[in-house]
């Protein structure tokens, strides 16, 4: 495969995507993926502060399976690790509306050390909340 100048090989030992996309069925307005007649996967949406006020029952009742919350990021001119405005809130009323609930880490570690830190602080931010899906950092 090759990203602007730079190629990057497959990893041959990561197994390759086997969906037929011919399963790949409109319900409404998403789309699910149905393996003889049973649907096997989830609608989910990803949110952080931009997204502003959010009506988690409503998300809920629309037919949102699960939702991936951003804990934070690694600011560009600061380099400072920042949690999201709109996290505890966010995370909160997901759970509350009974949605699954995930996060994820906009990270721009540069060594080992900011990576570290970077999980240091998810780890923090999340204890105590019931996180059903990945912890991901992007």
């Amino acid at each position: 495969y090759t990203y602007g100048k730079i190629q990057i090989p497959a990893l041959t030992s990561v197994p390759r995507n086997t969906y037929d996309f011919n399963k790949l069925v409109r319900n409404g307005k998403y789309f699910q993926y149905k393996g003889t007649d049973v649907v096997t996967s989830k609608t989910g949406i990803d949110v952080s502060y931009h997204q502003r006020e959010i009506d988690w029952e409503k998300v809920a009742a629309d037919g949102i399976d699960f939702v991936m919350i951003r804990v934070g990021y690694r600011g560009y001119e600061t380099g400072n690790v920042t949690i999201d405005s709109s996290f505890e809130q966010y995370i909160n009323g997901a759970s509350a509306a009974g949605l699954d609930v995930g996060v994820y880490f906009y990270s721009q570690a540069l060594n080992v050390d900011e990576a570290k830190e970077e999980a240091d602080a998810v780890i923090k931010a999340v204890s105590g909340y019931k996180i059903s899906y990945p912890v991901v950092f992007d």
